[in-house]
């Protein structure tokens, strides 16, 4: 195969075009000429169609007949079986002006083909012809628009078709691309998790809307990002398992993603904030991410044995939520913290004890608080949700206030989640035991108090991991 320009390409054509009409017209000629042939025979037969009559009745047979038609006048081969094709009484009646008439327009459309064949110049001026006779009968209005200047150069991403697609990344590190209809639809207008299939311990933990030209940012622990097209990312079944993310990203030993997100800005997602475990927060445009290098990009300037802990899209106005293992929350406005650098440090968001980390971070969106409830899951199993509202808002880097009262029977706490709405919570725990209960189950209590069991755990079991997500209902029609 060859890559051909458009000069080459219409010289191809060209060139294929005069071998069909050289081809054509001899063939067309040698037609012609067995003709005029066949023709000529024929007016000598009329010329003494009594002799030729009365021979072909002298024979035996066919073959006598036409050997004795060759021997006595001179016929070829062919005009002598042309000859005897001809029914006797049809012989007789053929009429001498239709044969002249019709040797002359042969001998007319011989001369004709001969001319063509004679250079290719002949050939060029039927190819023009023939080209111009095709423009009358198929041609119409020109459908493409002729701009005069010069066209920007087409990049990978205009020849990708635009369609919307979810994005699931499992907890295991299994990620697949996967089409909308791939769905039941819902009443609560989000994407359901539950109908997607994983390998048999491993669970949904990003789900992300996108479209196949978006390109997307992976966060991880060691306070990297990395970016991904979209159409990358190799689109699959419910039932498929995905690829391992290793396959896409660079990922360096330890190095685990903590959050996805759409590089696409809007005003509601304009800045980035980024929370570690020792309670550093730190803001930064989300256009500053964009058209990262495939090794990746630090997004944050991490302090020896700190890790990043979480990352969300902000508006700029928004309220941030951090949650501590120990049982401490601190809620305070996003505009204490100033836009910074790509690779800045931060600031202190949280002030934590020695042996106490950040386990969540979560957005209240334009400064909203109330009908929103803080969500917190201790490692024996203990769950309840708090009104937002009984969180008073307090300065960047304090201490915070207790969420959740812990002892011996509820150990730290593991998880927590800002709830905008009631979802589905589904537990895991380190001996492999699994539990799923709408949030709406859980008890609203105050701050400090305990909560419920939410899971009933063995003995010497403890809670490994949780996630959140809306629930995935069957339209009833």
């Amino acid at each position: 195969p060859k890559t051909l320009s458009l000069a080459e390409m219409l010289n191809y054509y060209l060139q294929h075009r005069q071998e069909v009409i050289t081809r054509r017209t001899k063939f067309d000629l040698a037609h012609y000429q067995a003709r005029r042939h066949i023709l000529e025979g024929l007016m000598l037969a009329l010329a003494h169609i009594d002799d030729v009559i009365a021979t072909i009745k002298k024979s035996k047979d066919k073959a006598e007949a036409r050997k004795n038609l060759i021997k006595v006048f001179q016929f070829s081969l062919e005009q002598a079986e042309a000859i005897l094709e001809i029914k006797l009484h049809r012989l007789a009646r053929l009429e001498r002006k239709e044969i002249e008439e019709e040797l002359k327009r042969i001998a007319i459309r011989i001369k004709e083909l001969e001319k063509i064949l004679s250079g290719p110049e002949e050939v060029q001026k039927v190819m023009k012809k023939e080209l111009e006779e095709a423009i009358k009968q198929y041609s119409d209005r020109r459908r493409t628009k002729v701009i005069r200047h010069q066209l920007e150069k087409l990049t990978k991403e205009d020849l990708i078709p635009l369609e919307e697609t979810f994005i699931v990344l499992t907890t295991r590190g299994y990620i697949k691309r996967m089409k909308p209809e791939n769905y039941h639809s819902q009443r609560r207008g989000g994407q359901g998790i539950l109908g997607i299939k994983v390998i048999e311990g491993d669970m949904v933990d990003h789900l992300v809307m996108a479209s196949t030209r978006d390109r997307l940012l992976f966060f991880t622990n060691l306070g990297k990002v990395y970016e991904l097209p979209v159409y990358d990312i190799e689109e699959a079944g419910r039932t498929s398992a995905g690829r391992n993310l290793a396959n896409y990203l660079s990922l360096g030993a330890g190095e685990k993603v903590l959050a996805v997100i759409n590089e696409k800005i809007d005003s509601q997602h304009s800045y980035l904030m980024m929370v570690t475990e020792r309670g550093i927060v730190k803001k930064t445009a989300k256009k500053k991410y964009q058209h990262l290098r495939r090794t990746g990009l630090r997004a944050i300037t991490l302090k020896t044995g700190d890790a990043l802990k979480a990352v969300a899209e902000t508006s700029g106005k928004d309220i941030i939520v951090l949650t501590s293992q120990k049982g401490r929350a601190i809620v305070f406005p996003e505009k204490e913290i100033r836009s910074m650098g790509q690779a800045a440090r931060g600031l202190k968001g949280f002030s934590l004890s020695k042996d106490d980390q950040v386990i969540s971070l979560g957005i209240a969106p334009q400064g909203q608080r109330k009908g929103l409830s803080l969500l917190v899951l201790s490692r024996k199993g203990y769950a309840k949700k708090t009104g937002l509202e009984k969180y008073r808002l307090q300065k960047r880097g304090g201490k915070g206030i207790f969420t959740a009262k812990l002892a011996a029977k509820t150990g730290d706490l593991i998880f927590a989640k800002l709830l905008l709405g009631e979802e589905e919570l589904v537990i895991i725990s380190a001996k492999g035991q699994v539990i799923r209960q709408s949030t709406a189950l859980l008890p609203r209590l105050g701050r400090q108090t305990s909560g419920v069991r939410a899971m009933k755990l063995k003995a010497g079991d403890q809670v490994a991991a949780a996630v959140c997500f809306y629930h995935q209902q069957e339209d009833e029609r």
